[in-house]
């Protein structure tokens, strides 16, 4: 079955958001169906990438109402949105211009945030990509949804491991030792996707082993003169590079890499970047995040493609059982690829969206489609997750998880307390 599909996206840039509305448009493309894109607020590097192939993108900004009399015209069957997931009144404007007839709507909802707007109706079906994710967006959701799991789709062609020569090659360009074990961080220039323990866990590993070395790629620019007063940074153990851009590029800068170290402030909603690490073969080494975004532990297979802990105190210690060989970090690494290949990758997602398309056409039942899902139509725990990792968690973490809602609220009270207390001091 031919279908008209329409990806909606904030803009097409570099982002893993765009990266993997980008592969979906894509993918769509290549099973034969219609796929065209609509960014809202901009384009951006993906626009040329997606026409080079053949995907009509439209305009936006001041020429979004004419795009807008062009898509209805068209009369696609699916609109595939990915947004952030909050209420967002200039999208909802664009859904209900669009939704006419028998046009169907999916969102893939990045960060699980539970939109109760009157607006959200208009959604059919609400994608999440994780069961973590899933768990998230149906706590604090207070209207009836359907939700269910579908991770990001990755294109694994152009991540794969290199042969050692290449490898050298590409040490040597980055600026990296050659007899030294390299940790190594990519990701965008946001302060949300940086924790600034990455670093102060490797100065602490690097005092007491010289044989370390730490790349750092898209550090955000006001954490650089944090990261400067560091004994490793002082000694040149730490490499700094601001951008990376094209996937051959990044391929190569994962191939030099021994271990990819990961932990970001607001954890990761699928994590692009660890899916990338593993398909080239790399070890990861990250940590657990459940109060935010925690979907790396479902990305990633604890003690089988990476080791995950519970709690930032321990990274060092597995940093040394890393440069130790203490783990299978060989095996370790073709599991990795093995895993992304066999749950991440268009010959798995794209039947599945391919069917829950077919069953929206034909106004299947909820019932229906949670056959083929993880669907929040049955009670969503994450009681398994949870359970994942080395360590304990700190105490805040276990009441968090004890009591979500209570826990956040609190927090937020108390955030407001301290502030008004600042403001008065002042």
């Amino acid at each position: 079955m031919q279908l008209k599909i329409l990806t909606i996206v904030y803009d097409l840039d570099v982002g893993g958001t765009q990266r993997a509305a980008q592969n979906f448009a894509a993918a769509y493309f290549k099973e034969g169906h219609d796929s065209r894109v609509l960014p809202v607020y901009d384009d951006g590097p993906r626009k040329n990438e997606l026409q080079a192939l053949g995907v009509i993108v439209y305009d936006h900004g001041e020429l979004m109402n004419e795009s807008l009399e062009k898509i209805l015209e068209w009369a696609p069957d699916i609109i595939h949105i990915h947004r952030a997931g909050g209420t967002d009144h200039a999208l909802g404007k664009i859904l209900k211009t669009l939704k006419k007839g028998e046009t169907k709507i999916v969102e893939t909802n990045v960060f699980s945030v539970a939109d109760n707007s009157e607006e959200a109706s208009l959604i059919d079906v609400h994608c999440h990509l994780s069961e973590w994710c899933l768990w998230k967006w149906n706590t604090f959701l207070e209207r009836r949804a359907f939700g269910i799991v579908v991770p990001y789709l990755v294109l694994p062609e152009n991540f794969y491991k290199e042969k050692k020569e290449v490898v050298v090659e590409a040490r040597k360009r980055l600026g990296l030792p050659l007899d030294k074990f390299v940790f190594g961080r990519i990701g965008q220039q946001s302060p949300a996707k940086f924790h600034a323990e990455i670093y102060f866990s490797f100065d602490r590993l690097y005092r007491q082993n010289k044989d370390v070395h730490l790349l750092m790629v898209g550090l955000p620019p006001h954490l650089k003169t944090e990261i400067e007063t560091l004994t490793s940074f002082k000694d040149g153990a730490i490499t700094l590079i601001e951008k990376i851009q094209g996937d051959d590029q990044l391929r190569l800068a994962y191939n030099a890499m021994d271990c990819f170290l990961h932990f970001s402030a607001i954890g990761e909603s699928f994590g692009m970047v660890l899916a990338e690490a593993q398909l080239c073969e790399v070890p990861v080494i990250t940590v657990s995040t459940p109060k935010s975004d925690n979907s790396q532990l479902e990305v990633l297979i604890h003690n089988e493609t990476a080791v995950i802990v519970k709690d930032k105190k321990d990274l060092v210690e597995i940093m040394q059982r890393f440069c130790d060989r203490k783990y299978p970090l060989e095996n370790f690494g073709k599991r990795g690829r093995e895993h992304i290949l066999n749950k991440f990758t268009p010959q798995v997602l794209i039947p599945q969206m391919n069917f829950l398309f077919k069953a929206l056409k034909e106004n299947r039942d909820r019932d229906f489609i949670a056959t083929h899902f993880k669907s929040n139509l049955k009670k969503v725990s994450i009681d398994h997750l949870k359970r994942i990792g080395h360590g304990s968690y700190s105490l805040p973490t276990r009441m968090f998880l004890l009591l979500p809602k209570q826990y956040l609220k609190f927090s937020h009270l108390a955030y407001l307390a301290k502030k008004k207390a600042n403001g008065v001091s002042k």
